[in-house]
Order: C-alpha cells, then structure tokens, then sequence
C-alpha cells in the first residue's frame, strides 16, 4: 500500500510540472490558438496542409495569450501554495493536504483544457478559443500552480511516515525525480504531438485525463 501511495504522489509530481510547462515548447502555437476562433484555426490547417507560409488575421503580433504570463501566473500561485503549504498541512493532515493538491491540479487542468473534449457531454467548447480560452487559460495555471506546493513539499512526510528506515531515501528520491520527468514531458511530448494551434487543445486534454486517473486513485 505505502509503493501506491508514492506511486500517486510521484505521479502528481510528474504532472505539475509537466501542465507547468505544457506551453514553453508550442508557445507560438499556443498563442495562435487561443486568439483565434474556429475559423481561423482551420485556416491554419490548411496553410499547413498545403505548405503555404500566409498566416491567418489572428496570427497578428497583439496575442491575447503571453505564454511567459502562463509561467509568471504559474509560479505565483505556486509561491502562494509554499507560504500556504504549512498552515494547510496542520490543519488537513497529510492525506488531506495531498487530496486537496490532487484536486486543485485536476480542476486546473480541466479549466484550462474547456473539460474533457473526448467525452462531448463533458467539454465546454467556449473555453477552447477566444477571451473565454483566455481567462481559462490563465485561471487553469493558477490552480495547477497553487497544487503544486501540496504534493511537492510532502513526500519526505510520507516515507518518514508510511516507509521504514532503510528507505526513506529512496522513496523520497522518487516522488522527488518525479519532478524532472514532468519538466521531460513536457518538452518532449509537447514538441512531438503538437504541430499545428488545433492541436493544442487535444495536448491539454491528454493532461486533463492524466489529471482526473491521478485523482481518481488518489482517492
């Protein structure tokens, strides 16, 4: 029981900092995507497509969406999560804390995905493009940024707590190196799957998916 705890644990890990840095790869792209609406992102396509270099009206330098404002919103509310962290902790307990944190990634990850495309009753299709996508962008990093601190401050009390002696080190080595695996991820993943701006909300669907299983099981 205590390797699936730290199995969930290490898997929130890898998943804050992969959503944290989902953008940094496909800023552009990003950019493209959430200042278009429909039409222009399947104008995209088919210069794509068809090789051609025009870019669409929204490509226009006066983005809605600044992905270095993605990352800035991203590590201040993971500052206001760490100096909130302790307090949170007393009060909850560790369970609770990780619960909170797990809950606070998945609901940021949905945010910011508009639901779960691939389950259509599921999906807000407003939140995909234009100011809507804006603000959800925006709010979805906060509360992946906020969780972060929850899960990521804690894996030294899980193993003193769940782990004997002999491997605390190395439980908390894992949920620890499950950090750079999400920094990994997201870079790779990220510049392999998405190739064009209507991509970009399937990629944080795929987060959105991995961010309600990790949940799921943490619960």
């Amino acid at each position: 029981q205590r390797w699936l705890m730290l199995f969930y644990l290490s898997l929130l890990n890898l998943l804050s900092d992969w959503a944290g840095l989902s953008v940094a790869p496909i800023a552009t792209l990003t950019s493209r995507a959430y200042n278009a609406d429909a039409d222009d992102v399947t104008d995209d396509i088919y210069h794509t497509n068809n090789g051609s270099q025009e870019q669409s009206p929204s490509s226009s330098p006066s983005y809605l969406i600044q992905p270095e404002a993605l990352v800035t919103t991203f590590l201040i509310a993971s500052s206001l999560g760490t100096a909130l962290e302790p307090l949170i902790l007393s009060r909850l307990g560790l369970r609770r804390t990780i619960l909170l944190g797990a809950f606070c990634n998945m609901l940021g990850s949905l945010v910011k995905s508009g639901g779960l495309p691939p389950i259509s009753f599921l999906s807000l299709p407003s939140l995909s493009h234009g100011l809507r996508g804006t603000y959800a962008l925006y709010s979805g990093f906060f509360f992946v940024g906020f969780a972060q601190p929850l899960f990521q401050c804690t894996p030294s009390l899980l193993s003193a707590s769940w782990f004997p002696e002999e491997e605390r080190t190395l439980a908390t080595s894992i949920a620890l190196n499950a950090n750079q695996l999400g920094v990994g991820c997201a870079f790779i993943v990220g510049a392999l799957w998405v190739q064009n701006p209507s991509q970009v909300s399937n990629y944080f669907s795929l987060l959105s998916v991995l961010s309600v299983a990790a949940y799921v099981g943490c619960v």
